[in-house]
């Protein structure tokens, strides 16, 4: 695909995009990772206009950074050259696999940080959430913190979450090898015979209700991507699924295959009757 060429001709393994909000520390942490200064830092919002690129190799994996421009609350009232920045910023986490969203620890618990959220789930982004600035704060929980982020959007449960100060250099090694260690569940596949014993375990265990009096079958599924893992799943009556029981089927199959932490993509689709008029 033209992700794959991309990364083909530019000669890298992977990459990353940091976002998040303006002077929430992605600068900081481009510069602190690649060990030099690349990217503006300052207490001036919106210094990062342009987004800057470089390459970090970090255990042998050559990884392509985007540092991207903060994306401020009111969009509708930036100034042009501001709202050009955003739309970049989208462009990158489009053509990004991994997007390390930095959330400044004084306010990681804002609306505003959920909508970011929503938009890289929504381009089925691998989620990396870095908490920033535990430099500034002498006493913190991070399993509260975790706990309040997972509670305000479920659909990242298990997200891993990282505590870093990019200023002071903490917790960038746990951040990196905590990416590394993901990185075989965001590229992995499964068979399609063992994606299909577990669909035959589901219509036993917990079947669709009926629809108009008549039984729904889920007749077959199968991976048709990674990076991200999609799966589409084909049923007689497919409109008929309420997305609450999309929900069951897409967290057992995440659960079955060890899927924890990594967005996923499951579509329905109608099976094709063999007796019906092409």
């Amino acid at each position: 695909d033209n992700k794959s060429n991309f990364f083909k001709e530019n000669n890298f393994d992977h990459s990353i995009s940091i976002v998040g909000r303006p002077n929430s520390g992605k600068s900081s942490l481009i510069n602190s990772l690649k060990g030099v200064k690349v990217s503006l830092t300052g207490e001036i919002a919106n210094l990062t206009r342009d987004p800057v690129e470089t390459e970090i190799i970090w255990n042998n994996i050559n990884f392509k950074v985007f540092d991207t421009a903060g994306i401020s609350k009111n969009t509708k009232n930036l100034k042009k050259v501001q709202r050009i920045s955003v739309i970049e910023t989208k462009r990158k986490i489009r053509l990004s696999e991994i997007i390390i969203l930095i959330l400044d620890i004084n306010n990681y618990f804002e609306r505003f940080n959920l909508r970011l959220i929503r938009l890289i789930i929504n381009e089925a982004r691998f989620l990396i959430i870095v908490i920033n600035k535990i430099d500034t704060i002498t006493k913190y929980s991070e399993s509260y913190i975790k706990q309040n982020v997972y509670d305000s959007f479920p659909e990242i449960k298990k997200t891993p979450i990282y505590f870093i100060s990019a200023k002071k250099k903490i917790g960038l090694n746990k951040l990196m090898q905590g990416i590394i260690e993901f990185l075989p569940i965001w590229e992995k596949r499964i068979s399609t015979n063992k994606l299909n014993l577990w669909l035959k375990k589901i219509m036993v265990k917990n079947p669709p209700p009926l629809y108009n009096g008549n039984e729904v079958k889920l007749k077959f599924i199968s991976q048709i991507k990674s990076k991200p893992p999609k799966f589409i799943l084909f049923t007689n009556y497919p409109k008929s699924i309420r997305e609450s029981y999309r929900k069951f089927l897409l967290n057992d199959l995440k659960k079955t295959f060890k899927f924890d932490g990594i967005v996923v993509n499951l579509i329905l689709s109608k099976s094709r009757n063999p007796y019906e008029k092409l």
